[in-house]
């Protein structure tokens, strides 16, 4: 696709091949399609992200090549076109590898922060790198906290399954954290990104501090920068023979 970052990354290197391909792979095409003109050739070949790189063997689709990133391993896979390995099995789910961990659905979750008085409660995505950061220091917590918390839950909920109960609880990423008491929502705790830190928190729950307020528009702090809106953009650049404009995004 022609915006994508990697694609632009990868076509020097598609064109040194092709150049080299040109003069020394007798019987060998170096060649590309623009998915987003040749929809039904995407489609018919399952292109399903960018940059995809298949290899075809006498006019037939035979297998992917996915780590081809450079012109010389390009060039070295053509001379001897072998299938790579294939890919390691999927990582189990979550919830289906034993822990101390509570895994909540909408089924259990009343019921399971009901059952004691303090919860903790993750809500995460599988493919999130930073909940899969997490996820060994929430284990350690849950194994620490069977045995130490009496009358507390270490729980996780996997938002890209139970997306009712994330919108019923307002969460915007991942991993967010929530805790519960007595069943019932009490307040977010953003800072819990180790083990030690989990139950040093459940053994004395309290709300962290208040976030600072949020940066003020940049347009509102006082400078020589002008602004320009929909309303003064013509106006201010025909003021002026030379005008320099930066588009920004605040976040």
């Amino acid at each position: 696709a022609p915006w994508c970052g990697h694609c632009k990354n990868l076509k020097p290197e598609w064109v040194k091949a092709a150049a080299v391909g040109s003069k020394q792979l007798n019987n060998g095409v170096i060649a590309a399609v623009d998915a987003t003109k040749e929809a039904a050739l995407s489609d018919r070949f399952k292109v399903k992200g960018f940059p995809t790189i298949k290899y075809f063997k006498d006019g037939e689709f035979a297998f992917d090549t996915p780590n081809l990133r450079d012109s010389k391993k390009v060039i070295e896979f053509m001379r001897d076109p072998k299938e790579p390995p294939p890919a390691p099995p999927p990582e189990p789910a979550w919830a289906d590898v034993p822990s101390e961990v509570v895994h909540l659905s909408e089924d259990n979750f009343k019921s399971q922060l009901r059952s004691k008085r303090h919860a903790l409660v993750m809500f995460y995505a599988p493919w999130c790198g930073h909940c899969k950061n997490l996820k060994p220091e929430w284990v350690k917590a849950a194994a620490v906290g069977s045995k130490q918390l009496n009358n507390g839950v270490i729980a996780a909920v996997d938002a890209t399954k139970e997306a009712a109960l994330s919108d019923r609880f307002k969460v915007k990423g991942f991993p967010t954290i929530k805790y519960f008491k007595d069943g019932e929502f009490a307040f977010d705790t953003p800072n819990l990104r180790d083990s030690k830190k989990v139950i040093e928190f459940m053994r004395d729950p309290k709300e962290p501090p208040p976030a600072p307020p949020p940066e003020p528009a940049w347009a509102d702090v006082p400078s020589e920068v002008v602004h320009l809106s929909e309303d003064n953009f013509k106006s201010q650049l025909r003021s002026k023979r030379h005008a320099l404009v930066m588009f920004y995004a605040p976040w």
